[in-house]
């Protein structure tokens, strides 16, 4: 015998990114994200990075630790290991002033240096 409940999903007339009737969300702001994780396979760190760009958190590159518990940076002495910027020349040579989300440079900066960590600042949210 016919039932006389509607269905619970009925397609909607306003048209989604997949081009039918059902809604789906936007996904566009994940584009460079999923890119970023293919580009560099194994990449954890600049996929969270790119997160945070996403998120519009300003990020920069830092130097990161040896398994020999030196700096990456070279300098016997230092004494912040691996948490101070790659100030090299195409890096950070502004220090947290060079931090940005602009995802160009980001994947730029861990091409170079796909080892390095990451700083975030919340509270800059570059635009650049």
């Amino acid at each position: 015998m016919p039932s006389n409940r509607k269905p619970k999903h009925t397609s909607s007339s306003t048209s989604g990114k997949n081009g039918g009737g059902d809604r789906c969300p936007d996904t566009s702001d994940l584009e460079d994200i999923i890119e970023a994780k293919s580009s560099l396979p194994g990449n954890d760190l600049l996929h969270a990075t790119m997160t945070y760009a996403k998120r519009g958190w300003a990020v920069l590159p830092l130097w990161w630790p040896l398994p020999d518990g030196q700096c990456a940076c070279d300098d016997p002495n230092c004494d912040s290991v691996g948490k101070h910027p790659i100030g090299k020349p195409g890096m950070a040579p502004n220090g947290g002033n060079s931090a940005t989300n602009n995802t160009g440079t980001i994947r730029a900066w861990w091409r170079r240096y796909p080892q390095a960590n990451v700083q975030g600042n919340r509270a800059k949210h570059a635009f650049s």
